[in-house]
């Protein structure tokens, strides 16, 4: 394996035995034996479910990579196979350099012992000598802050406090890989921010992180890669707004209302496009710039102009545009409303066409709309037409003036003495 390469995972997959009743697991351990002394064929009573199969991708030293998928998905199998505790039935994973694992809730820890003897026999399993835990206990349960729960045994705490606590000693030994199995998700608020920091100060140290998360804003703002599992296959490897794009529209989707959807890529093979065969946009146009990935000026107006054809069916259909940031962050976003529409007749169905102005009250820093064309079935039931991600781009240029952080300038106004000072 090349040594810029922290995990490579080839063809890897894993499958288990599955038994309709209770009795064919003792048929399939005996009947099949006395078959093959007879010579006969052996009957099977068991049917085979695979939780991973054929999985291959690699990962770069220092890289984050989030694993997405819908509950069931093989995600936890794949990472057990990652981290050792679990055998795959083909394939290879290699890892270089030490691995830390946050897999599911309390693994490893003995539930009879207190938390501070679990922290020594995690050290220990994580390669760490006694003297190097001593070292680090400190700040292992200042990490954890469950206070005196330190000296009590595992089977007392919450759910949370486990989280806490293997979290803590997770990141205390310097891992060359970080394996984290949706383990956020547990813990309060103010621990989720705590672990967040963490991550990122791994990150920037060059700690390579696997996170398996439902949490797409998650991977957007910490992964620069995201592998998409759907049935145990990988369905899409690539950026974390792309791929995590979508996920939401699989998961989104009611199969009530949805018809079949066709996944496509525009000419760049990065720009994700998806949407039934009912509807289409046909052409968009961002203008107050000089084109797609033109610079703009802060509180410069932007025209996004869009035309698309629809069959005669459709009884509701609206243009949707979204303001994204560079990690797919949507900052902003307005449907068309009945009186916004041009509708026109065509040979096929309808012509549609509208346009709205957005003002570019941004902080400096690269930008894109996602457009969409749908038919509306209600408030939150609609069926899409057809839908671009990262359509038009652009960029706000530094402007020395702003006296606002962030990507959106909301017009803040200090008082004093009862005057106020628009920013």
């Amino acid at each position: 394996m090349p040594p810029d390469i922290a995990i490579s995972v080839e063809h890897l997959s894993k499958f288990y035995q599955m038994y309709d009743r209770p009795q064919d697991r003792l048929k399939q351990a005996i009947v099949p034996r006395f078959q093959r002394l007879l010579g006969r064929s052996p009957t099977h009573y068991a049917r085979q479910f695979w939780a991973v199969r054929d999985v291959s991708f690699d990962v770069a030293r220092g890289e984050s990579v989030g694993i997405i998928g819908r509950n069931g998905s093989g995600k936890s199998t794949l990472l057990q196979m990652l981290c050792g505790t679990l055998t795959p039935a083909g394939g290879t994973v290699q890892v270089n350099g030490r691995i830390a694992a946050l897999l599911e809730l309390g693994s490893g820890f003995n539930l009879e012992f207190t938390g501070r003897e679990n922290v020594y026999l995690n050290g220990a399993v994580l390669g760490l000598s006694r003297e190097a835990i001593d070292e680090r206990y400190e700040a292992i349960t200042r990490f954890a802050d469950i206070g005196e729960f330190i000296n009590q045994p595992v089977k007392t705490y919450s759910s949370g406090m486990v989280v806490r606590l293997a979290f803590a000693v997770s990141v205390s030994v310097d891992p060359d890989v970080l394996v984290v199995d949706e383990a956020l998700a547990v813990g309060d608020m103010a621990f989720q921010q705590q672990c967040l920091q963490r991550l990122r100060e791994l990150r920037e140290a060059g700690t390579t992180i696997v996170l398996v998360t439902h949490d797409i804003m998650l991977t957007r703002n910490y992964c620069s890669k995201v592998v998409y599992l759907d049935h145990g296959v990988v369905k899409a490897i690539g950026d974390a707004e792309t791929v995590g794009e979508m996920y939401i529209k699989d998961t989104m989707t009611s199969p009530a209302t949805m018809a079949p959807v066709v996944v496509t890529t525009q000419d760049d093979g990065q720009k994700l496009r998806f949407g039934t065969s009912k509807g289409a946009i046909t052409r968009s146009l961002l203008s107050g710039s000089r084109g797609s990935g033109a610079v703009v000026q802060r509180g410069e107006t932007l025209t996004v102009q869009l035309d698309g054809t629809i069959d005669a069916d459709i009884r509701n259909p609206q243009f949707i545009v979204q303001l994204r940031d560079a990690r797919g962050y949507v900052l902003y976003g307005t449907p068309t409303a009945p009186d916004d529409l041009r509708i026109e007749p065509a040979a096929s169905g309808f012509r549609v066409s509208a346009s709205v102005e957005i003002v570019a009250a941004l902080g400096p820093g690269d930008y894109s709309f996602a457009l969409g064309l749908i038919d509306s079935h209600g408030h939150s039931v609609v069926t899409v037409l057809d839908k671009l991600v990262g359509a038009l781009q652009f960029s706000v240029a530094p402007d020395p003036r702003a006296t606002f952080h962030g990507p959106i300038d909301l017009q803040g106004r200090w008082a004093k003495d009862g005057q106020s000072k628009e920013q």
